[in-house]
């Protein structure tokens, strides 16, 4: 089978969620056998490395200085590679922008059938963007269209957990009918073993338990309220230090807040590090806090799951699909952000204080992760593709 992978992000940029799910993809059809293209902007940063089976092509953009990570690649830039669509079985986009809408007409075009995964919440991300009530109604109201146009060009919907899937049917999404697929994780990658050499690289105590987050520093990962959480476990007796690996455009306003609050010598702000590095973090802490309330699925989570740390999350979109509240990690009530924060800080206390409460923990949470292992989600992937392929409807008859 022949697959191209089509993103808005340049496939450099390796912690960005969506890219990580593209290249997880790409390497396990590879493995499979199958031959995989993937196209995303050009970027001048180094390629990850990847199989025999996968070729990447960089398309020119624009960048934006308000979303210089997703840069505008007008339709132009698909000319000379009209041939490389027509050698395709199938079209799998990733985001619903100017790359994407592009890959799926030209696709559409040439009698291939068009796939693509709801990543993102878009609509509740339009809103952060704006301050004025009205406005944010109004951004909301945009994307929630653009949510609907972008399934409306698809002939099958990937969607990586059932929560998303009912959030779609809230949204008038039915068709098409959404296929559930989590992006799966490579076990081998991770691993529980304290690695010296690492946390002296980065500063970190070699003797005192981590909390970690990896993730943008953005609002929708409700980094303030991770920093809260530090601020009231800091007095703890074990002497915990936080951890926060990646970047964004309010990374300099949280740490400030952390100075402010007193975390200046236990917060640690890592900014984006290699895949390879955030890999091995996974394995040093103690805990994983992830209290975002707009993931689809956070892969980050069972990243940590696979690495046998336990998570603690809110009760929110796609963790629910993974944590197993009491028995991998645990889940939070998340209407309320005061009571969100006053209950991660207790879990968190009680797992630095039980060892054996963390440890079992730890144990089912690598037993659980293993559930979501590439080799197991991509036969899902082949099988659904392979059911597109063979059901496909023109996309003049999809319209009507």
């Amino acid at each position: 089978m022949r697959i191209l992978l089509a993103g808005q992000a340049p496939i450099s940029l390796t912690s960005n969620g969506v890219v990580v799910s593209m290249l997880t993809f790409a390497r396990g059809l590879a493995k499979a056998g199958h031959q995989v293209t993937i196209v995303t902007p050009d970027s001048d940063a180094p390629l990850p490395p990847l199989p025999k089976g996968v070729m990447t092509v960089g398309l020119p953009g624009v960048r934006y200085p308000m979303a210089p990570d997703f840069p505008y690649v007008p339709k132009l830039a698909w000319r000379g590679y009209e041939d490389l669509l027509g050698e395709q079985d199938i079209v799998h986009v990733n985001h619903p922008f100017s790359l994407c809408w592009t890959a799926a007409e030209l696709a559409h075009e040439m009698g291939k059938p068009v796939v693509g995964t709801y990543h993102t919440l878009y609509v509740e991300y339009a809103k952060d963007v704006v301050t004025w009530p009205i406005l944010k109604q109004l951004a909301g109201l945009e994307e929630l269209e653009r949510s609907r146009r972008y399934a409306n060009v698809l002939n099958g919907l990937v969607v990586p957990t059932r929560a998303i899937a009912n959030l779609l049917k809230i949204y008038g999404i039915s068709h098409p009918e959404p296929e559930v697929i989590p992006t799966g994780i490579m076990l081998d990658n991770y691993m529980r073993k304290r690695d010296v050499a690492l946390l002296r690289k980065f500063k970190l105590p070699t003797n005192r338990p981590l909390l970690l987050f990896v993730g943008r520093m953005s609002p929708q990962k409700n980094v303030t309220s991770l920093i809260e959480v530090m601020a009231q476990v800091k007095g703890h007796p074990s002497q915990p230090h936080l951890v926060l690996v990646g970047d964004g455009e309010h990374v300099d306003s949280y740490r400030a807040l952390a100075k402010a609050r007193g975390l200046a010598s236990c917060a640690h702000f890592l900014g984006r590090q290699p895949k390879e590095i955030t890999n091995q973090l996974f394995g040093q802490a103690t805990a994983f806090l992830f209290l975002s309330l707009t993931d689809t699925q956070g892969i980050v989570v069972l990243e940590a799951m696979a690495a046998g740390t336990p998570v603690i999350a809110a009760d929110r979109l796609g963790p629910t699909e993974f944590v197993e509240s009491g028995k991998t990690g645990y889940l939070l009530p998340a209407d309320d952000p005061a009571k969100l924060i006053s209950a991660a800080v207790a879990k968190t206390s009680l797992l630095l204080e039980d060892k054996k409460l963390h440890d079992k923990l730890a144990k089912a949470a690598i037993i659980r992760a293993a559930n979501y292992s590439v080799d197991v989600t991509i036969k899902h992937v082949i099988r659904f593709y392979d059911k597109m392929i063979k059901h496909h409807i023109p996309y003049e008859k999809l319209k009507k």
